[in-house]
């Protein structure tokens, strides 16, 4: 194996390095384990995770200084890592590495600037590994003046000083070829004196200079959000999404963004990446449903009725088969007359609800579009006379009994029903006396 001669000093702080290698591959795991031993890094201070999960409790439970992760690890990203990663360590003292066989990863790897050290393409040879992890720690003991206006400025800006910062943020600007860190903090600035312009401004400059740059997508993704600019917004979502990874609460927002641009076909995407969450906050969780919810009724509207019944499905699972939740996609479906469907959401009702006053009601409703008459005004008189109907279940009700020419069971349901809602008296009488003249 080529031998690298590494500096006495190097050596050194190596040899008091913890380290975590999460990669899926065991054979690329030996092979950067036993490399570090090489350099000085003391195996029993190198652990290993073969998924997201074990290195993600491996990260809190002993706070390795290094990370040396995969882009992907099965559907989290290794970015994630890295973002907890951030937590345990000031970015002067940590170091996060990025591999991968796809060259693809690149380019967002390395827009993910300060938050990724360094980026290697798989294979890479033992040198090629032992050369990035030498060039990175001697970055980290001997900054540039671009990074160490970046410190001085975070400092200022942390502190809340922010005049300072800023003008210790312009200054680094001039100090290196593609400052794009430089422009993330100057809008963080504007971000922090509520100058939301001045701070999308920032983040452009940024970008231009890196499209891909994470923070500065982010930022300007997120201030557009707050402007509520959400076409420019929803610009912006697909190449967050395909590039890096999403917390829960940008999700929620590209669901919001998706909702008020139109973008409908785009949520089961978003759904699909919802599902792989592991912690789905109750307030996401009703952002999700009443988006799908919203969706399914644009679809139902452009009449595009499997759209609508497979996005009522999808907010359904959501809602846990909430009865309420459900009811309103049953409501949906009979105003389209799809009673078939209808019924198939009533079938969805938890057992703990069926037998309820609710789901009665709520199978009612449907019944009557899809059950023989006789049957439903049979059906219909017991729960008049269990008291167990709404005004709409009444409505529907004497409705159906008028429509079969029952004139006298009609008056005698809404004598009962006029009982226990007098508002509906002016109505239902109206309803009768409107049958009795037509049939006069």
């Amino acid at each position: 194996m080529d031998k690298l001669e590494i500096s006495p000093d190097l050596q050194d702080y190596l040899k008091n390095q913890m380290v975590l290698i999460a990669e899926p591959s065991r054979v690329f795991a030996t092979s950067i384990s036993s490399r570090l031993s090489e350099m000085g890094i003391v195996a029993t201070q190198i652990y290993t995770a073969n998924n997201y999960k074990e290195a993600e409790r491996i990260l809190l439970d002993h706070k390795p200084q290094i990370l040396i992760t995969e882009y992907r690890l099965g559907n989290q990203f290794g970015l994630n890592l890295i973002s907890h990663h951030e937590k345990n360590h000031e970015e002067a003292v940590r170091i996060s590495m990025i591999v991968t066989f796809e060259a693809s990863d690149s380019a967002a790897a390395e827009a993910a600037e300060e938050q990724v050290d360094a980026f290697l393409l798989k294979p890479f040879s033992p040198t090629d590994f032992s050369s990035r992890i030498v060039e990175i720690l001697n970055r980290k003991i001997n900054p540039s003046d671009y990074t160490k206006k970046i410190r001085e400025g975070k400092n200022e800006l942390y502190a809340g000083h922010l005049e300072n910062a800023v003008a210790l943020f312009q200054q680094a600007t001039q100090l290196n070829a593609k400052p794009t860190s430089a422009y993330y903090y100057l809008g963080s600035c504007y971000v922090h004196q509520a100058q939301l312009p001045g701070a999308i401004g920032e983040f452009t400059n940024g970008l231009r200079l890196q499209p891909l740059h994470y923070n500065c997508l982010i930022g300007q993704f997120d201030c557009l959000m707050e402007e509520k600019k959400y076409a420019d917004a929803y610009r912006l979502v697909r190449v967050i999404k395909e590039n890096f990874p999403v917390t829960s609460g940008r999700l929620g927002k590209f669901f919001i963004a998706s909702v008020y641009t139109g973008n409908f076909q785009d949520l089961s995407d978003f759904y699909d990446l919802f599902l792989t969450l592991e912690m789905r906050p109750p307030e996401l969780i009703n952002l999700v449903s009443a988006a799908l919810l919203t969706a399914g009724r644009y679809f139902i509207r452009s009449n595009q009725i499997a759209s609508s019944i497979s996005y009522f499905d999808m907010g359904s699972t959501v809602a846990a088969r909430n009865i309420e939740y459900l009811e309103k996609i049953i409501d949906e479906l009979i105003r389209a007359k799809d009673y078939r469907s209808a019924d198939l959401f009533v079938r969805r009702i938890l057992p703990d609800d069926v037998g309820t006053n609710h789901a009665t009601q709520l199978k009612f409703k449907v019944d009557r579009f899809v059950q023989p008459p006789e049957k439903m005004i049979d059906i219909g008189r017991k729960m008049i006379v269990q008291e167990n109907y709404t005004p709409e279940v009444a409505r529907s009700l004497i409705q159906l009994i008028i429509e079969n020419g029952k004139m006298a069971l009609a008056e005698s349901m809404v004598g009962k029903v006029v009982d226990k809602f007098p508002e509906l008296r002016k109505e239902l009488y109206e309803l009768l006396e409107n049958s009795t003249q037509k049939s006069g």
